[in-house]
């Protein structure tokens, strides 16, 4: 028997899914001048950049949060004349390194240190595994 059976493990529990709409009301509620409609505007805009700067070959910084980059995954070649990029690709993805930048580290280590982690049982005490009569 692995010695990791029957063990329990860290599992990230997202308490809900912020929309779009949430993230634009989060950012105009943040004390701006600018309403809902501009923060929306400006969000759309940079989406629509960061979108199009990938899709021409470039790596996209954004701020001091992370860089955004495209990663392929295909089939291989015997040779380079032979390779299809068309045919051999079989897969495109986005992908978002994290700032290891000392202003903003956000490598795992410094996540770990920041993050306030808490059991599940924290989050709400009427479950039933944290209920001592049951």
């Amino acid at each position: 028997m692995p010695s990791c059976f029957g063990k329990y493990y860290a599992r990230i529990v997202a308490l809900r899914t912020l929309s779009y709409r949430d993230l634009i009301q989060h950012i105009a509620d943040h004390n701006t001048v600018y309403g809902r409609d501009v923060c929306q505007g400006v969000a759309l805009k940079l989406q629509d950049c960061i979108l199009e700067l990938l899709m021409d070959g470039n790596k996209v910084q954004f701020g001091e949060l992370g860089t955004f980059y495209l990663s392929a995954t295909s089939n291989g070649a015997d040779d380079e004349e032979k390779f299809n990029a068309g045919t051999d690709i079989k897969g495109l993805y986005l992908r978002f390194a994290p700032s290891r930048l000392n202003i903003n580290d956000l490598s795992s280590k410094t996540l770990k240190k920041k993050a306030q982690l808490k059991n599940v049982k924290e989050l709400n005490p009427e479950t039933p595994s944290s209920n001592n009569n049951g």
